[in-house]
């Protein structure tokens, strides 16, 4: 197929005349292979890092506040005393889906189910 596949010659042929964008395409698939599970640009400390590329998954701008974390906490304690049972398990499941979805190597996943938005994952069944 790859002899007679009309396609895959002129993209051989494309690269073999222009050694540039040989270099150029090689080095972009490069830098995709050896980084893509090493998380956001954010979290490299060289200063000569190519710039973020759309598969590193670009951290969002932290908020201008953060939530209150003593009223948030009081408001999980308010639901847990009117618990019935159902609570706790829904909290330890949740907590479970959590820790399963996220990755240490490059941060992704957890309670924003960011794992999950992107593929594998996401066309997984």
């Amino acid at each position: 197929a790859l002899i007679k596949d009309e396609a895959y010659r002129r993209e051989v042929e494309r690269y073999a005349y222009h050694q540039e964008l040989f270099e150029y395409s090689f080095a972009r698939a490069w830098y995709k292979l050896t980084t893509r599970d090493m998380g956001p640009r954010t979290r490299c400390s060289n200063d000569d890092a190519p710039p973020p590329q759309p598969f590193q998954y670009p951290l969002p701008d932290p908020p201008a506040a953060l939530a209150d974390f003593e009223e948030v906490k009081q408001r999980i304690a308010e639901v847990l005393d009117y618990d019935t049972g159902e609570i706790i398990g829904m909290f330890a499941r949740l907590a479970w889906q959590c820790s399963s979805t996220f990755r240490s190597t490059d941060y992704l996943g957890g309670c924003n189910g960011a794992r999950i938005r992107y593929s594998p994952q996401k066309g997984l069944e």
